[in-house]
C-alpha cells in the first residue's frame, strides 16, 4: 500500500505551537505511512526546517511574488507530488487557499483551526472574514479545529451552510509525547519554588505581567521564574536585577526544563489548544492560565488554575502560591490523568491518519 501524501500549508517552520505539534507528528507518522509536504507560503522556511528534514518531510518555500503567485506555486506543488490530502495551518487564508486546489483532483482539503482570533480589527478586515468564512464551505471539505472555541473561530455563523454542503466540522485535539513529557516521582533540589513561563513574545501572550507576577511572589515567599521562548525581552518590560528572574530563550527541548518546574504560568489573552499545558500536566506540574473559552475545555484534566485575564496581579500571585502548594501525590495523578486522556500524541496520530 503507498503512503498516502500530505502537503500541509503553513506560514513558516519557526518555533510556535502549530509548528511544534506538526512537526511532533512528522515523527511519529512512519514514512510507510504518508508522505509529509511542507510549503511554507511566507516564503521562508524557518528554523525548524532542517529539523522536518530529518523527520523524512519535505520542505518548499513559497516564490516571491504575491499572493496569487504563491496560490499557484502551491496548486503545481500539489499536482507535482500527486497528493491525496492538502491541510492549510494559515487560518482564514485556507478558504482561499484550499480553493485554489480545488480542481487537481485532491479528495480532502483540510482547514487546521488553531486558534481564536488574529488580533486584527478595522471594516476591511471584517469584510475579509466574511469572505473567508462564506468561501470556506465550498473550498473546504474538512475542518479540524484545536479545540470547539477555535472551530467556531473558523466557522463562524456558516456551520448551517457547512452541514447542509456535506462539510465535515470536528473538534481534533492535539496530542502530547507522554514518552517524553512525564513526571519523574523524584523531590526537587532544595532551591526555591520555580515558576515557569513557555510563550513567544507577541501581545496575545500577555507577558507583560510576568514581571509583576514575580514581583507579587516575591514578597511572599522566596520564588524564581523561568521565561522561555523566542522573541527577546522589550515586552516583559524593566526586568529584575537579581537572578531570580531568568530569560532562557528559545530551547530545542522544553521536557527538561517542565521536569524541573513546580507551576506553568500562562496567563494568555488568546490561545487555540496551547501544548504547553498538556506538556506541563504530563509532567506533573499544575498550571495556572487565563479563564478563556477554549482552555476551559481542559477541564476534564485536574491540575488547571484558572484567574481572569484581566485579574489583579495579587490575584494571578495567589493563585500561583496555591498551584504551589500541590503534593507530590497529587502531581503524580497529573500526569496519570494525561496518559489516560484523549490528549496523548498516539492519539492525535491515530486520528490524523484516519481522516486523511
Amino acid at each position: 500500500m503507498k503512503p498516502t501524501v500530505v502537503v500541509h500549508v503553513i506560514g513558516s517552520l519557526d518555533h510556535g505551537g502549530a509548528e511544534k505539534v506538526a512537526l511532533d507528528l512528522c515523527e511519529a507518522i512512519p514514512a510507510a505511512r504518508a508522505t509529509q509536504v511542507f510549503y511554507c507560503f511566507s516564503g521562508r522556511e524557518g528554523a525548524l526546517a532542517p529539523r522536518f528534514r530529518q523527520a523524512g518531510a519535505v520542505v518548499s518555500a513559497a516564490p516571491a511574488g504575491g499572493t496569487l503567485a504563491r496560490a499557484r506555486a502551491l496548486r503545481r506543488l500539489v499536482r507535482e507530488h500527486g497528493a491525496h490530502v492538502v491541510v492549510s495551518h494559515v487560518s482564514l487564508a485556507s478558504a482561499f487557499l484550499l480553493l485554489a486546489v480545488c480542481r487537481t483532483g485532491v479528495r480532502r482539503r483540510i482547514a487546521r483551526a488553531h486558534s481564536t482570533g488574529d488580533d486584527r480589527g478595522g471594516g476591511l478586515r471584517a469584510a475579509y472574514r466574511t469572505a473567508a468564512r462564506a468561501l470556506l464551505p465550498f473550498s473546504a471539505t474538512h475542518v479540524a479545529g484545536v479545540s470547539d472555541a477555535a472551530l467556531r473561530f473558523l466557522v463562524g455563523r456558516w456551520g448551517r451552510l457547512h452541514r447542509w454542503l456535506g462539510v465535515d466540522n470536528r473538534v481534533l485535539v492535539n496530542g502530547v509525547d507522554v514518552g517524553r513529557f512525564h513526571a519523574t516521582g523524584e523531590e526537587q533540589d532544595v532551591r526555591p519554588p520555580r515558576v515557569v513561563h513557555v510563550g513567544r513574545a507577541s501581545p496575545e501572550k500577555n507577558r507583560r505581567v510576568l514581571v509583576p507576577i514575580f514581583r507579587a511572589l516575591r514578597a511572599m515567599k522566596p520564588v524564581e521564574m523561568w521565561v522561555v521562548g523566542p522573541g527577546g525581552t522589550a515586552d516583559l518590560g524593566e526586568l529584575p536585577g537579581d537572578g531570580g528572574f531568568r530569560v532562557a530563550g528559545v530551547v530545542d527541548d522544553a521536557a527538561p526544563i517542565l521536569r524541573e518546574a513546580d507551576v506553568l504560568l500562562l496567563p494568555s489573552l488568546r490561545e487555540g489548544l496551547p501544548g504547553v499545558v498538556l506538556e506541563a500536566l504530563a509532567s506533573g506540574v499544575p498550571v495556572v492560565a487565563s479563564d478563556l473559552p477554549t482552555l476551559r475545555e481542559l477541564e476534564a484534566l485536574p491540575g488547571v488554575f484558572f484567574v481572569p485575564p484581566n485579574a489583579a496581579v495579587s490575584e494571578w500571585a495567589a493563585a500561583v502560591a496555591r498551584a504551589m502548594d500541590m503534593s507530590s501525590a497529587d502531581r503524580r495523578s497529573l500526569a496519570e490523568a494525561v496518559r489516560r486522556s484523549r490528549f496523548t500524541l498516539e492519539r492525535s496520530v491515530n486520528d490524523w491518519l484516519a481522516l486523511w
